[in-house]
Formats: C-alpha cells, sequence, structure tokens
C-alpha cells in the first residue's frame, strides 16, 4: 500500500463519531473532504486545486481532543498549469491546528469564529490569504502562535467581514518575521 492517499474527484465525509484511516500523506485534489470525526494515520495533509477541507469543532486528528488537528505538514496548494487555481480550507469556530509546517501557497484559509493556529513554520505565500468568514460568522479572534526560534513568512491576512479582532499574533523571541511583497 502506498504511503500517499489522492482524493480526487470524491467527495468524502467522516461523520462525528465515525473515523477514516489513512496512508501519512493525503491529497485532496477536485474533492469536498468533510471532517466531523476522527482523521487516523495522516500526517501530512495538502489541499490542492479544485480541494475543499472542512475542519469542524466535532472533528480532530487521532490522540487528539475534539476540535484539535495535529500534523505534521499542512499545505494549501492550488497551483495549476494553466487558469485560476482554486484551493479552500476552512477551520469551524473552536478549531485548533497544530502543524509543524503550515505551508499557504495558492489559496485561502478560512477561519469562521475563534480560531487556533499553532507552527513551526508558517509560510504564507502571494497567492494564498487567512481569511476571516463573511456574515453571519464575523472573526471574533484568530490567533497565531509562534514556538521559540521559528519563522512566519507572509504576504497578507486578510479579513471579508465586521471584525471585533482579526488576528493575535504571538512570537516568542527568538522568531522571525519576514513580509515580500
Amino acid at each position: 500500500m502506498s504511503d500517499v492517499q489522492l482524493m480526487t474527484q470524491m467527495d468524502v465525509t467522516v461523520n462525528s463519531g465515525g473515523e477514516l484511516v489513512l496512508p501519512p500523506r493525503l491529497v485532496i485534489r477536485d474533492a469536498t473532504f468533510t471532517l466531523d470525526g476522527v482523521l487516523t494515520g495522516v500526517d501530512t495533509l495538502t489541499v490542492g486545486d479544485g480541494g475543499t477541507l472542512t475542519c469542524s469543532a466535532t472533528g480532530r486528528t487521532a490522540n487528539s481532543s475534539a476540535s484539535n488537528y495535529a500534523l505534521q505538514t499542512f499545505v494549501v496548494d492550488g497551483r495549476t498549469d494553466g487558469g485560476a487555481a482554486s484551493a479552500l480550507a476552512t477551520l469551524a469556530h473552536g478549531v485548533s491546528l497544530e502543524a509543524q509546517s503550515l505551508q499557504l501557497v495558492h489559496g485561502t484559509l478560512s477561519v469562521h469564529g475563534q480560531v487556533s493556529l499553532e507552527a513551526q513554520l508558517l509560510n504564507l505565500t502571494a497567492g494564498a490569504s487567512i481569511s476571516g468568514a463573511k456574515p453571519p460568522s464575523p472573526v471574533r479572534s484568530a490567533t497565531i502562535r509562534l514556538r521559540n526560534g521559528n519563522i512566519i513568512r507572509g504576504h497578507s491576512m486578510r479579513s471579508t467581514g465586521p471584525i471585533c479582532s482579526l488576528a493575535t499574533l504571538t512570537v516568542n523571541s527568538p522568531a522571525y518575521i519576514t513580509s515580500q511583497r
């Protein structure tokens, strides 16, 4: 069995109380993946072109409590050879995503309500964004934490709805922030 599971042109929903066991690397392309239950075995999750991932507060990765998703690598990369790319990952209110490497290359990470992102490396390129939800679910807060000695590289953070507080960025020294335009 391969260590990569490619989900393409197939929509999957893991219902609350359900569990899906997959190889260490999962790529979602031209498909919708809704996670209300448990995802087991995946260390690297990539949302590719045409892929949509929704992580709910009832879902989780194995060995985590509800609403907590722990991965080695989380990637949103909707690049294609031609045309506009579309990759979307949505985190519901109350979700916490922890990854050693959080790569937002080309696409959108949409946060709904209070969401927490924790990463060793957060790479946000010019073709990607972290976006607040449109009404009626305004972003109340999104927290991004970096551990000591880690790096955030970015281009933009934006909101498309009314905001009380878009983001709290906590950087523990010595961490580095760089930005490219």
